[in-house]
């Protein structure tokens, strides 16, 4: 991977914090946005898009094509930039109807439109996985939002919707597992379904506890500051960890924009804190980042059982955590030669 591809994944892993503390001095208020707030929130929103976008063609054999962008990474743009769109405008106008709109958006129709395009088992994975944290975090967000403290009624949908889009992952886990029988799926969803389970309740419990706290309206304090951080610092440190999206698949790609949608999620709702001036404790922060940790912990170990479970060598476990021999890890999990091949292709890129 050239240093102009890894220089556009370092812009977009970066971009979200850094464009929000840009346009945090252009917040006059916490409702609505300011039109210039939108327009650049928009804006970059669009770059990022693009250059994430440019980072990850996934053909299996020879030069991606532009057709080959538009069929893997299309339906995943237009959720995006869709839902993006979404919660902007709930956030200026809507509030409780853009519940009713949201809720007539069903996940499994998601899946079943992105397998009749022919999108590989990663790239529906992100697809469902970015459905469900724009669903949750735009409950969340609503439901946080201080002007709606006395409207009960708003908060409760909002809470009831974002259980149901964590436990409709798990469902649509199952789904996917059951269905994409080439791919290690069961290490994949291992990893990844406790972790954006976690993401949709943490996210509506975190804003439901700041909401107790009626000093909505004062300053942002300077603890919150590094409380945004150590979310943020606690998605970007999991990688490292060895718990990352598709990493058996080989192609780094798909690694950097699993990645993106990864701590993409925790910035969202972060972020929202931000921009509403919820103030929260510490020892929200601190259970939250241990719970994190310690899911991250339990999942990589469950994931380590399943390879063992079939049969794997340590060589495969350590060469999955090192990215060497990620054809032997993959082998363990599925009989498929085609990812083992395009391994092959991805290191020669």
């Amino acid at each position: 991977m050239g240093f102009a591809s890894r220089a556009k994944l370092v812009l977009v892993a970066l971009g979200h914090p850094l464009k929000n503390i840009l346009t945090q001095p252009l917040v006059s208020g916490p409702f609505p946005y300011p039109l210039l707030l939108v327009a650049v929130n928009q804006l970059s929103n669009v770059v990022l898009g693009v250059c994430a976008w440019s980072c990850g063609g996934l053909p299996l054999t020879g030069k991606p094509s532009p057709r080959d962008y538009m069929r893997v990474y299309g339906p995943i743009a237009f959720l995006r930039f869709s839902f993006n769109a979404c919660r902007t405008i709930s956030l200026m106008y809507l509030t409780l109807p853009m519940f009713v709109i949201v809720s007539c958006v069903k996940t499994p129709l998601t899946y079943v439109v992105s397998t009749l395009l022919g999108m590989d088992h990663c790239s529906i994975r992100m697809s469902l996985v970015m459905l469900g944290i724009w669903l949750a975090t735009l409950s969340a967000v609503l439901c946080g939002h201080h002007d709606f403290e006395k409207a009960t009624v708003a908060q409760i949908p909002g809470i009831s919707f974002s259980l149901a889009a964590a436990v409709s992952d798990v469902a649509l886990n199952l789904l996917i597992q059951k269905a994409a029988k080439d791919v290690p799926s069961l290490t994949l969803l291992a990893r990844t379904t406790p972790l954006y389970t976690c993401f949709a309740i943490a996210g509506v419990g975190i804003f439901e506890a700041s909401q107790l706290r009626q000093d909505a309206a004062l300053p942002f304090p300077p603890s919150a500051s590094w409380a945004y951080w150590l979310m943020a610092g606690t998605c970007i440190l999991s990688p490292l960890l060895g718990y990352v999206d598709c990493e058996t698949v080989g192609n780094f790609g798909a690694v950097g924009y699993a990645l993106v949608a990864r701590f993409h999620g925790v910035l969202m709702f972060a972020v929202g804190i931000f921009i509403f001036r919820q103030p929260f404790t510490w020892a929200q922060v601190v259970s939250y980042i241990a719970l994190m940790l310690l899911l991250v912990a339990a999942a990589k170990w469950k994931a380590d059982a399943r390879r063992l479970a079939k049969g794997c060598d340590d060589s495969a476990s350590s060469g999955e955590s090192t990215g060497s021999e990620q054809p032997t890890a993959i082998g363990c999990a599925s009989d498929s030669g085609s990812e083992a091949k395009h391994d092959t292709e991805g290191d020669s890129q």
